[in-house]
């Protein structure tokens, strides 16, 4: 290195070619504490009404709280708190869940019959606050003391958005052989613009035991045999909370009013008033096979995937006062063939290897 990185009497050493660079020696005065907290809970009522009908009420709770604490000494020699600068912050994450499940099954000689009824309803909260002080004449307080900072910050940010469920699901089966299954799901977001909030997503699957049947017993060659065949679609709404509405924040600099200075406050998010789901259908075919015992097993899957209403977020020009927007646009697809194969090289009593 062409500079030491300490001085004769051990203080952090500045590099005089280059002061803004910030000297990694410092690093070692640097406190940055984080502190998490989980708390994960679920709690349910089930009751049978008959040996075939049952109702389930499931409670969910998870609440995660993050807490930092940091400190950067002036000694420290770093560009970003040349005369010192603490903070403070504080974030909790909280998910509850409401759940209400409906479910009959009942076999009828050879034919199997299986309806679920639910209902789900979740809550989402994001709260953040904190402070930040720099510009300190001594060390000794750490982060303890933001008001001995010759500048204080403080923010706070809080968020929020609900996900209401219904879904219905058959499974159907005779002889324990041919398969079928339905389902319809029915779901709404609060961060969707009004009237583009719910989205349905309907699926469908048949499979086929082959192995069960006396033309593929009789080959003597599989343990088991199925193929099946099925079409869904599912929704996406990983996005922020507030993309659908227009929302106001703080900006720029303090502004002198009077004798007070403030931030000034403008529209920071444009708002889309058509923002909807992302939505995926989904193709796929397949066969799962075993032979020798069950000791080589495997499957064979075509798929075909075609996502529409993409959620992205595009750039706008800085005269339009804002950074990006949240739009649905393009689509994606994706086509292909997978194809897996497992074994059990070694039995040993029951232990497989």
């Amino acid at each position: 290195p062409t500079v030491a990185p300490y001085n004769a009497d051990g203080s952090i050493a500045t590099n005089p070619f280059n002061a803004t660079n910030n000297n990694p020696a410092g690093l070692k005065l640097v406190t940055n504490l984080t502190e998490e907290n989980r708390i994960l809970a679920t709690s349910y009522l089930k009751i049978n009404f008959t040996s075939s009908l049952f109702f389930k009420e499931t409670v969910g709770y998870d609440n995660a709280t993050s807490t930092n604490r940091a400190f950067v000494p002036a000694e420290a020699k770093n560009s970003l708190a040349s005369t010192g600068e603490a903070s403070q912050s504080t974030y909790q994450n909280k998910t509850v869940l409401y759940s209400s499940l409906l479910n009959f099954k009942k076999q009828f000689g050879k034919h199997a019959l299986e309806i679920t009824g639910d209902n789900d309803y979740q809550t989402f909260n994001d709260v953040g606050n904190g402070a930040r002080a720099i510009g300190f004449s001594t060390s000794a307080f750490s982060y303890n003391n933001m008001g001995a900072g010759s500048t204080q910050y403080a923010y706070s940010s809080q968020s929020g958005s609900n996900l209401v469920s219904f879904l219905g699901r058959i499974n159907y089966g005779y002889d324990d052989k041919y398969l079928i299954t339905l389902s319809s799901r029915y779901d709404g977001s609060s961060k969707f613009a009004q009237g583009h909030k719910w989205g349905y997503f309907p699926s469908g699957a048949l499979a086929w035991k082959l192995g069960k049947e006396d033309f593929i017993e009789h080959l003597n060659i599989f343990d088991d045999l199925k193929a099946r065949v099925s079409y869904g679609k599912t929704g996406n709404q990983s996005i922020g909370t507030n993309y659908s509405e227009v929302l106001l924040g703080t900006t720029g600099t303090p502004t002198a009013i009077g004798n007070t200075e403030t931030y000034p406050v403008a529209p920071n998010v444009p708002g889309n008033k058509n923002l909807t789901w992302e939505r995926t259908g989904q193709f796929d075919a397949g066969l799962d096979y075993a032979f020798l015992k069950g000791r080589l097993r495997g499957s064979a899957d075509y798929y075909h995937i075609v996502t529409t209403d993409l959620l992205l977020a595009f750039t706008l020009p800085s005269t339009s006062g804002f950074t990006s927007i949240v739009r649905n646009a393009g689509a994606t697809q994706n086509t292909g063939v997978e194809l897996s194969l497992s074994s059990d090289n070694v039995q040993i009593g029951r232990a497989h290897v």
